[in-house]
C-alpha cells in the first residue's frame, strides 16, 4: 500500500472519529455518527467519481461502457483520464469532504442532550 491510501484511510477514520467526538459532546452516540460519517464519506466519493465521468464523458468511449468484456480498457479509459489532471481527484475528494460536512452539520444541528449541570471543559481547538 502506497502513502497516498495510507493518508486517505487515516484521513477517513480521522474524520469519523471527530464527528463521533463531537456528538459524544452533545449527548449522542458518537459510535452511531462515525460510522454514519464513515458511510457518507465513501458515498459522496462515488457521487463524485461519476460526476467527473459525467463532465468527462466526450474524453471516454461510454458507448461500450457496459459491456463486461471491455471492462480492462474502460477502467484503462477512466484512469488514463483521471491521471492527464489531478483536479479531477481533488474534485473527487471534494465530495468525499463534502459528505463530512454533512453529517458535522447534522450534529451541530442537534440537540444538546448532556445533563446541564456537567461541564465538559472541551475546547472548539479540540475539535
Amino acid at each position: 500500500m502506497d502513502f497516498t491510501a495510507f493518508l486517505f484511510i487515516y484521513s477517513i477514520f480521522s474524520l469519523s472519529s471527530r464527528n463521533a467526538k463531537k456528538a459524544r459532546i452533545k449527548g449522542h452516540s458518537g459510535l452511531l455518527f462515525a460510522v454514519l460519517t464513515l458511510v457518507s464519506f465513501i458515498f459522496f466519493l462515488f457521487i463524485g467519481f461519476y460526476f467527473e465521468v459525467f463532465l468527462n464523458r466526450k474524453e471516454l468511449n461510454l458507448a461500450n461502457f457496459n459491456d463486461p468484456n471491455k471492462l480492462e480498457e474502460n477502467v484503462l479509459q477512466v484512469s488514463q483520464m483521471l491521471s492527464v489532471n489531478p483536479l479531477r481527484v481533488l474534485t473527487i475528494l471534494g465530495f468525499s469532504f463534502g459528505g463530512f460536512l454533512l453529517i458535522r452539520f447534522i450534529i451541530d444541528r442537534l440537540k444538546d442532550l448532556s445533563p446541564p449541570g456537567k461541564d465538559l471543559k472541551v475546547s472548539e481547538e479540540n475539535l
